[in-house]
């Protein structure tokens, strides 16, 4: 079979131990999503009254990680974003992927996404995770063999444009993406004569931006 050293390597990691503290593989077990919550100073005993009188009376749980909890959650947060692309890596002759990084509204309470069938179709795994005080959100997606992804990305797109959503969120707009006015306005202020990088943002390539 093809990629034989990346199939190689993942059975072969099957022999080694689990890494993951037991209380977090349970969570992984028992809900769908959970939040790392990092406090310090006096935040960390507000945190623990707030988290106690607000799950007396909701659903869910929340528990306090040890050194070791805490420091396999925080290196594993890393770990998820190459989950994607390594799955891609080993079915790279049969499925692609689609990796969008977002920031939603302010005011978009709406974090779990729900898509059209006709696109839900096209999709064989989805891996979320994100940031909770900036609305943040990386969403990969798992295409089933035979779905063009670049075909499918502009359908999803139009999707987040109608929910106000900002792409991508953390990296820049390179040539893949259209820029806002305002990111265009700080590369003609930082960049006049558009020598640096022409094209960025799916502008122009022409010097001095095409105006003169």
């Amino acid at each position: 079979k093809p990629y034989f050293p990346d199939r190689l390597l993942q059975t072969l990691s099957n022999l080694f131990p689990n890494q993951m503290p037991k209380r977090l593989d349970d969570y992984y077990e028992k809900y769908d999503h959970y939040l790392q919550l990092k406090m310090a100073g006096n935040g960390i005993e507000e945190a623990r009254e707030y988290l106690k009188s607000y799950f007396d009376k909701a659903s869910g749980d929340y528990f306090e990680a040890d050194a070791n909890e805490t420091s396999k959650a925080a290196t594993h947060r890393y770990v998820t974003a190459g989950v994607a692309i390594r799955y891609q890596e080993l079915k790279q002759d049969s499925i692609d992927i689609l990796p969008l990084d977002i920031a939603l509204a302010s005011n978009d309470y709406k974090w779990f996404e729900h898509l059209p069938k006709e696109i839900e179709d096209k999709i064989e795994h989805k891996i979320y995770y994100g940031h909770l005080l900036d609305h943040v959100m990386h969403q990969d997606y798992i295409l089933k063999p035979g779905v063009d992804a670049h075909e499918l990305k502009k359908e999803m797109l139009k999707i987040l444009d109608e929910r106000h959503a900002v792409y991508p969120a953390e990296h820049n707009v390179g040539h893949l993406y259209l820029a806002a006015p305002a990111l265009i306005k700080h590369y003609k202020k930082n960049d006049p004569t558009n020598s640096f990088n022409p094209g960025v943002g799916k502008q122009t390539m022409s010097k001095y931006w095409g105006e003169y």
